[in-house]
């Protein structure tokens, strides 16, 4: 999780009163950049469930 310091909530979402192009691009670019780090079924299973 990362604070972008003045953006608003739903800056990420173009039209919406709040999108803020910058802060915008910044999020995608490093929330494409943490999936591709992340390992195709990397996911661990909940507690419990096995």
């Amino acid at each position: 999780m990362e604070r972008l310091t003045g953006a608003r909530h739903g800056y990420a979402v173009e039209g919406r009163a709040a999108y803020d192009k910058d802060a915008s691009e910044k999020h995608w670019e490093r929330l494409l950049d943490l999936f591709g780090r992340t390992p195709r079924g990397s996911r661990t299973a909940p507690p419990g469930s096995g």
